[in-house]
């Protein structure tokens, strides 16, 4: 199975998990393009449009959810930070306090709400959340 960094194509940065369709996502649109023209590197996951969001420049389409699954998405935006190719710690939903403590960057979402919830993911919506547990079992047993 293909690591997080590897999926992402950075070792040490930020993984964001979102879909057009939650309102929190849309909401932090704006700061995902600070994320993004900060100094480390970032790779977005799009569950449901791969031109979301548009402030950044390179947006990986997550559609068929193989990445929210293996990543254990519940709850869109995520926000992942990774550090030597490992996980080190995520935060879900919008709080414009953790998120700035998380990311280093201080002015981030100036202007927004200081909290919304985030929505939940498309990889746990019942039906598809089986569909991807059977997915996984078949191609990992056919890697063994």
């Amino acid at each position: 199975m293909m690591s997080l960094a590897a999926a992402a194509g950075i070792r040490d940065g930020f993984v964001v998990v979102a879909k057009r369709d939650c309102p929190t996502c849309v909401l932090v649109e704006p700061v995902l393009g600070e994320l993004a023209r900060a100094s480390r590197p970032l790779a977005v996951f799009s569950q449901d449009d791969p031109t979301f969001p548009a402030t950044v420049p390179d947006v990986r389409d997550d559609r068929a959810l193989e990445a929210s699954f293996r990543l254990g998405i519940e709850t869109v935006p995520t926000l992942i930070k990774l550090e030597g190719g490992r996980e080190v710690g995520r935060l879900v939903g919008w709080h414009r306090d953790e998120w700035r403590a998380f990311t280093g960057l201080n002015s981030l979402g100036e202007g927004l709400p200081e909290w919304r919830p985030g929505c939940g993911s498309k990889s746990v919506e019942p039906g598809v959340i089986d569909e991807l547990e059977v997915k996984t079992l078949r191609v990992g047993a056919v890697e063994q």
